[in-house]
């Protein structure tokens, strides 16, 4: 599975051109591997789930079996009403995954680690 990230209001466009279909604001979910004109960006699925804290997110990325390259960093964005930023998803999951002996390496990953957070929606995966 895969997810298109896009402008809020071209999800549908998107998943047209994609065979996908609407998942939330701005994230489109589709099954083969296309590079949509109306997309931001594409990342390989890993998981989505819901959650309440950024405790949550962390607990369940942590669960995930992710596999990476030496070097990783990690990108977030986040909609919605929330006691933390973007930046904290991006230190406590990054930590996380550096705790599984891989190096976090903002300047130069050979993985990035793409997690959109969309109100209680966490999806995550490996940016294409």
């Amino acid at each position: 599975m895969y997810i298109a990230t896009t402008f809020k209001g071209l999800e549908d466009i998107c998943a047209k051109e994609v065979n996908g279909k609407k998942l939330a604001d701005r994230l489109v979910i589709f099954n083969k591997l296309k590079t949509p004109k109306s997309a931001n960006s594409v990342f390989k699925l890993i998981d989505k789930f819901n959650f309440n804290s950024l405790d949550d997110i962390v607990k369940n990325i942590k669960k995930k079996k992710i596999t990476l390259r030496k070097k990783f960093s990690v990108a977030c964005n986040r909609n919605g009403e929330h006691n933390f930023t973007s930046l904290d998803v991006i230190i406590r999951v990054g930590k996380a995954l550096a705790d599984k002996k891989h190096e976090f390496n903002l300047k130069n990953p050979e993985n990035i680690i793409k997690i959109e957070i969309i109100n209680d929606l966490c999806v995550f995966g490996y940016l294409l």
